[in-house]
């Protein structure tokens, strides 16, 4: 898939919030889109990164997904934190979407180091965030990321893989945060199985909806459902929503 290309089409049909006649979606582009982190979490954030892009312990990771387009199974810290969804824009738009939604249940499916979890989690300090990682490795590091910011007593840290958690959990969620396995055929599964655990209000994330021509095809197939009548597209992110009480829409958006 050429990225370049995809983001100059992207561009072209994105729309501004003054230019949006959905109630909803104006309201996340004017005010959610506008949410700011607290100053001290900031600096925090900022601190912790640093320690991060400079840690060069190695893991071994176990990738039940489509794996990294660059990297081995053996990985530094820094190298997992420079491919992480959550960098400075996209969490930003994590955090926007949890800050302006205020979901009671949160789910996440890949943890990686754990950063989008805090993230959420500072959002709506009274949100229970459940977070799925197949990788022990992995989900180790993130359990550290929780101590860190003393957000461990809100987040519940799965290790498990995706599909095994879901098919035992009948919890109801109002955000959900899909992000790891990249592939259409797996991604479809999850949203498959997780119908069960979903209401008319629920936001479903997707990252890496342009990782490949495989994953965006998926995405154009995915909120051509029926059963999704609300579908914003933010480049990398995607976000999907039943809201069978609106008419059927799909928005391409920057923010």
């Amino acid at each position: 898939m050429n990225i370049i290309k995809a983001y100059i089409n992207y561009r072209i049909r994105s729309k501004f919030r003054h230019r949006l006649h959905s109630p909803f979606v104006y309201s996340l582009q004017d005010k959610g889109m506008k949410q700011k982190m607290n100053r001290d979490f900031k600096k925090k954030l900022k601190s912790f990164a640093n320690y991060l892009k400079k840690n060069k312990t190695l893991i071994e990771i176990t990738d039940f997904g489509a794996g990294s387009k660059k990297l081995g199974n053996i990985r530094t810290i820094s190298q997992i934190y420079r491919t992480a969804s959550c960098g400075k824009k996209y969490g930003k738009l994590l955090f926007a979407v949890t800050a302006h939604t205020q979901p009671a249940q949160i789910l996440e499916l890949g943890t990686n180091l754990g950063l989008g979890t805090v993230m959420m989690a500072e959002a709506n300090s009274k949100a229970k965030i459940t977070t799925v990682e197949g990788c022990k490795q992995t989900a180790e590091q993130a359990e550290k990321t929780f101590t860190f910011f003393k957000k461990q007593n809100q987040i519940k840290l799965v290790n498990a893989q995706f599909l095994d958690f879901l098919k035992s959990d009948n919890t109801l969620y109002d955000l959900i945060f899909i992000d790891g396995d990249h592939r259409s055929a797996s991604l479809k599964s999850q949203l498959n199985e997780l119908q069960k655990n979903i209401h008319s209000e629920t936001l479903i994330i997707l990252d890496d909806i342009r990782w490949n021509k495989d994953m965006f095809d998926a995405w154009k197939q995915i909120y051509t459902q029926e059963r999704y009548h609300l579908a914003l597209d933010y480049f990398r992110m995607g976000i999907i929503a039943k809201r069978s009480h609106q008419v059927k829409e799909h928005f391409t958006l920057r923010f």
